[in-house]
C-alpha cells in the first residue's frame, strides 16, 4: 500500500506542476471585451489556481491520517476542482 501511496503522490505533484502553465496563461482569459465582468471567467481562474493548492492540501492532510481509507480520501481532494471545471464547461455549452 505504501508504494501505491507514493505513486499517487508523485502523479499528483506532477499534475500540480503541469497545471502551472495554464495559470501563467490565465491573464489572456481577460483579453476579450467584457470578459472582466463575466463571472464564469473569474470562476475558471479561481478553479485553475485552486488545483495546485488542493494538491498540496490533499498531500498534507493524507500525512495526518492514520487509516489507509482516510489517506486515499484525502488524496482525492484535487479531483474537486477538476469536477467543478467540467460542470462549468458543461453549463456554458
Amino acid at each position: 500500500m505504501k508504494y501505491l501511496y507514493g505513486i499517487i503522490v508523485l502523479i499528483e505533484i506532477g499534475a500540480a506542476v503541469v497545471s502551472l502553465l495554464p495559470i501563467l496563461m490565465s491573464p489572456m482569459m481577460f483579453d476579450a471585451p467584457g470578459s472582466t465582468k463575466d463571472p464564469a471567467t473569474w470562476t475558471l481562474l479561481g478553479l485553475l489556481v485552486s488545483f495546485p493548492v488542493s494538491v498540496g492540501l490533499g498531500i498534507w492532510a493524507s500525512q495526518m491520517q492514520d487509516g489507509w481509507s482516510d489517506t486515499f480520501l484525502c488524496l482525492a481532494l484535487p479531483l474537486l476542482p477538476i469536477i467543478a471545471v467540467l460542470v462549468l464547461v458543461a453549463a456554458k455549452m
